[in-house]
């Protein structure tokens, strides 16, 4: 999952990537870093490979939207949508509703 921190900046996110487990949540960083960019797909999807777990999609944030928004943390789903997909407050909420 992609977590994102608050107070960063809206013009370049700072996240982190974290392995999310029924019992806990794995930071796999000590700091958030600007963006998510091509390393942390390319980590997700070796996390994957290795625990053979699948995607829900190709697509690290809707995978992070979608397990925030299963763990109830819609203020940080909606914030990813904001933040990565540019989406208006109305069209993140609405996006969330729609996974629920």
């Amino acid at each position: 999952m992609l977590q994102t921190s608050f107070g960063g900046d809206a013009t370049c996110p700072s996240s982190r990537l974290a392995l999310m487990t029924a019992q806990a949540e794995v930071p796999l960083s000590r700091t958030y870093a600007a963006g998510t960019g091509e390393e942390y797909e390319t980590l997700a999807k070796k996390i994957r490979a290795v625990t053979k777990m699948g995607p829900t999609t190709s697509d690290i944030v809707l995978d992070s939207v979608r397990a925030a928004a299963e763990r109830g943390r819609t203020i940080e789903a909606v914030r990813l949508l904001r933040l990565h997909k540019r989406m208006t407050l109305a069209e993140a909420n609405a996006f969330i509703n729609r996974l629920k």
